[in-house]
């Protein structure tokens, strides 16, 4: 059966403002083709607020996804400030000026063949990284030295985040989220799954702010990952992840604050 599907980037966003990104195909209908939309702004001063837009392609033509140029992109903050993306490359829209402030909610728009796309997402304040402490497991299904992320979590607010865990400098590809629901206001461990490390490696780890919108996003993509990567290689009923896009198109946008912490493995 003939289906569209759409490449969806895992955004993870170096302290340094190189991104890493792993393309996944997940099904979204039969009928035409809609839009992409991959885009964040965060806090980074070197990390500029970037949208990426595609639109999807044919089962038949993996890796298909022409650019959509032309675009109208614009951020436009809660407070009232309206910054205009530049497209910088075929369908890579830039505000190379633009740092994201905490509180603020930023709506993204974007008009293309004159109909008009929204989005909006909250940047939150991020949740700074007390420590990192290593546990070893063995005997089990999954064996090997694995890293733990303390931090205090804050009272009385909701805490999403997303971690990323680069690895000598490499990303990891796993999509590691934390929700406060058990440990709201309370001293907080978070354990990453990150197979393969060993003594001597360095880690850097980054904890993206999510609002509930982004938190939904990532954990539904996700289980969905988890599946397509099971043993049978492929999920059976692919799906698309939650999406905060208003319109004809799928993907998602997200506003991020960012605290890291480095770390040896003993």
């Amino acid at each position: 059966m003939k289906s569209l599907i759409y490449p969806l980037l895992l955004l993870a966003i170096l302290f340094g403002s190189t991104a890493c990104e792993e393309v996944i195909e997940l099904e979204v209908s039969n009928g035409e083709p809609v839009m992409v939309i991959e885009g964040s702004i965060t806090n980074l001063i070197l990390a500029p607020a970037q949208v990426k837009l595609s639109m999807s392609g044919s089962y038949f033509e993996p890796g298909d996804y022409p650019a959509v140029e032309g675009a109208e992109v614009v951020l436009v903050s809660s407070s009232g400030e309206r910054s205009t993306l530049v497209e910088e490359s075929a369908g890579i829209y830039k505000a190379a000026n633009l740092v994201g402030e905490v509180g603020e909610a930023y709506t993204l728009e974007i008009e293309s063949d004159g109909e008009l796309i929204r989005t909006q997402s909250v940047l939150e304040k991020a949740v700074p990284l007390d420590s990192v402490s290593f546990v070893s497991r063995t005997g089990g299904p999954i064996e090997g030295v694995f890293p733990r992320v303390h931090f205090e979590d804050p009272a009385g607010v909701a805490t999403y985040l997303r971690f990323v865990v680069w690895v000598n400098n490499i990303p990891y590809p796993t999509i590691l989220t934390y929700n406060d629901n058990l440990t709201d206001g309370a001293d907080a461990i978070a354990p990453l799954t990150v197979l393969g490390i060993k003594s001597g490696d360095e880690l850097l780890i980054q904890a993206f702010s999510l609002d509930k919108a982004g938190y939904d996003y990532y954990s539904t993509l996700s289980s969905i990952v988890g599946d397509a990567f099971g043993p049978a290689g492929q999920s059976a009923a692919p799906s698309n992840p939650t999406s905060n896009i208003e319109g004809n198109a799928v993907g998602y946008f997200g506003a991020h604050a960012v605290s890291t912490i480095s770390v040896r493995v003993p």
